[in-house]
């Protein structure tokens, strides 16, 4: 299968081998995430963690449009995109986010920290 190298008018980098951290997030209460990076090298400066909750297997009624009168099923939804600054102490890398009620019986979360320039999440 071919990867994917384009996303609108922006090119993806190419993808790499090299292990940039460890990244672990961990829900609470259905309304708070906490996130810990721990990079193999030199900790930047300022780094930013983005979680994102997915909702799957989800129906709506249109009431317009032309799929007006229809019922249509979603496979992923974003329910909430949350972005928080990492604070650095002792080579760790932590946030703390708020996250909104929880809708759906499954979220799915993913969460990483971007690279600068880049539209494409080193993910762990």
């Amino acid at each position: 299968m071919q990867a994917l190298r384009a996303v609108g008018r922006e090119s993806l980098p190419a993808t790499s081998a090299a292990k940039v951290g460890k990244l672990q997030v961990t829900l609470r209460d259905c309304n708070r995430a906490e996130g810990t990076f721990i990079p193999t090298g030199t900790t930047p400066k300022s780094l930013q963690a983005e979680l994102v909750l997915l909702g799957g297997n989800l129906e709506s009624d249109v009431k317009r449009g032309e799929n007006s009168g229809r019922r249509l099923r979603h496979d992923f939804n974003v329910l909430h995109l949350g972005t928080a600054a990492l604070q650095s102490a002792n080579g760790r890398c932590s946030a703390s986010l708020t996250l909104p009620e929880k809708t759906t019986d499954t979220p799915i979360a993913l969460a990483w920290t971007p690279c600068t320039h880049s539209a494409n999440p080193n993910s762990s």
